[in-house]
């Protein structure tokens, strides 16, 4: 079991030197790509890392240790995968921040959404209806938690943090959305989504 997870460590920890420039896709040098997240796809076998300053996400493929697909995106910031493995939902911007959604089989820009100042902390429902993200500043009067309804395009949901840097995450087991913030103090809210809360 620990031989397992000192596996997976390593893995990401490779994945993330690749990103940072220590190989290209072809193992040539490459340039510094700023890495700022990665996500796994369901079965363990792929990595999907952004890399700001690089305007790409890199496919990392944990068995032969290879970047095996690029997806353009101009300042990609955070990465959320679909539960089936089929569509990357790419956080990019940052003032007029925009959320980028991509095909993966095909690699193709479906299309891109306006999402407010920093989105992050991005999350996709389990039916792969909803996709839940936080603003990372919003105006006073501003909701920064949304509930992005993916088959109309628009918040079915929003609520209002009373911190900066709002997270959220979304276990399998919850039936409740919510959301943490860290400064300057440790505050929770629910919504009624199926998600839950970390710090």
């Amino acid at each position: 079991m620990l031989g397992l997870l000192y596996r997976r460590i390593g893995v990401a920890a490779f994945a993330w030197l690749v990103c940072v420039g220590a190989l290209g896709v072809s193992g040539a040098p490459a340039p510094y790509l700023s890495p700022t997240s990665v996500v796994a796809d369901g079965a363990g076998k792929r990595l999907y890392v952004a890399c700001e300053t690089g305007d790409v996400v890199l496919a990392f493929d944990v068995e032969t240790e290879k970047v095996v697909a690029r997806y353009p995106v101009k300042q990609a910031r955070r990465v959320a995968l679909s539960p089936d493995g089929k569509r990357l939902f790419v956080s990019a911007d940052v003032m007029n921040g925009m959320i980028h959604e991509i095909d993966v089989p095909t690699g193709k820009s479906v299309r891109s959404l306006p999402a407010g100042h920093t989105p992050e902390s991005m999350v996709v429902s389990h039916d792969s209806k909803t996709l839940y993200y936080c603003n990372r500043f919003s105006r006073g009067d501003g909701k920064d938690v949304h509930a992005l309804d993916l088959a109309a395009a628009r918040s079915s949901a929003r609520l209002k943090q009373c911190a900066s840097r709002p997270r959220s995450a979304l276990p399998r087991t919850a039936r409740r959305c919510g959301s943490a913030t860290i400064l300057p103090i440790l505050q929770t809210v629910s919504m009624s989504m199926p998600c839950s809360t970390r710090v």
